[in-house]
Order: C-alpha cells, then sequence, then structure tokens
C-alpha cells in the first residue's frame, strides 16, 4: 500500500477541500441539479476514457515509479477508480442534492482539474509519455465545466447558515 501514498496524500487533500466546499456554500437548488448531474455524466465519461489510458499504459506501475515506489497492485488501482465512478454515477442519477453527493462532485471537478495539471506535468519531469496525458486535457475540461458550474448554482454563504 506504500505506492499508493503520494495518490492518498493528494486525493485526501482534494477531499477535504470538496467538503469544505460543500459545507461553506449554499446547496445546490433542486431545479438546478440536472445541469449539474449532466456535468457529472460528462465528467464521468471523460473519467473513464482516462482511466483506461491510464490502466493499458500502467499508471499504477510509473506513478509509484516517480517517486522511488514499487508498483501498485492492479486489483487495488482497478478498485479505486472503479469505486469512484460508481459513487459519481450513482449521484448523477439523484433527484435531490445531498451533502454527500455534492461533496463527491466537487472532487470530481477538482479531481479532474488536478489532472489536467498533474499528466502534463509528470509527463515534463520523466521526460517521456506519461499514463494519462493524452486524455487529460479532456478530464481537465470537464472538470473546469463542472467546477464552474458548482460555483454558478451555490453561493458562499457559510455565515448566513444556509450551507449544506
Amino acid at each position: 500500500m506504500e505506492s499508493f501514498t503520494p495518490s492518498s496524500i493528494v486525493l485526501s487533500i482534494l477531499f477535504a477541500i470538496s467538503v469544505v466546499l460543500t459545507f461553506s456554500r449554499s446547496r445546490v437548488p433542486n431545479a438546478q441539479l440536472r445541469s449539474v448531474n449532466n456535468l457529472v455524466l460528462m465528467a464521468c465519461g471523460a473519467q473513464l476514457l482516462h482511466f483506461f489510458e491510464e490502466a493499458v499504459y500502467d499508471l499504477h506501475v510509473r506513478l509509484p515509479e516517480v517517486f522511488g515506489l514499487p508498483a501498485m497492485e492492479y486489483s487495488f488501482f482497478l478498485t479505486i477508480n472503479i469505486g469512484l465512478l460508481i459513487v459519481w454515477l450513482f449521484g448523477a442519477f439523484r433527484r435531490t442534492a445531498n451533502s454527500i453527493v455534492i461533496s463527491t462532485f466537487w472532487f470530481l471537478a477538482l479531481a479532474s482539474v488536478f489532472n489536467l495539471l498533474a499528466h502534463p506535468t509528470l509527463t515534463l519531469v520523466t521526460g517521456r509519455y506519461f499514463p494519462g496525458v493524452v486524455t487529460s486535457p479532456v478530464v481537465g475540461v470537464t472538470g473546469v465545466l463542472l467546477l464552474r458550474r458548482l460555483l454558478q448554482v451555490t453561493r458562499g454563504d457559510l455565515a448566513s447558515g444556509t450551507a449544506g
């Protein structure tokens, strides 16, 4: 599990930010949920394509290698990625917004934007193709669109007591 440490640190930070955003901004109005869910579905499609590239070209080996760590178990890599996709897809088909689901949507948006930056950076650092770099722009754009939409339909009004 040591090989998952760099990823788990980044994902934990992104999820913590997601929770803060969820509870520091107003709820997503049910009237706006469909537009958010549509972007989540688009982001899931991009993530599926991205995950396929990462899986085929051995991200589970190459990412830990950058940090001098042994390869991640392929089954663990698959479980994490498929598990996240299931969570996001489950949330995208809900008809009402709740804090748990919305926090996963913020996480999807932030993780997608992070991928847009991380994969090209890792390509530059390693000096060669890095798994996920080809599809990272698609993932990143969907993340930016989702992030923008979430910011549009929520207000940062923690002080008013209507967040969450």
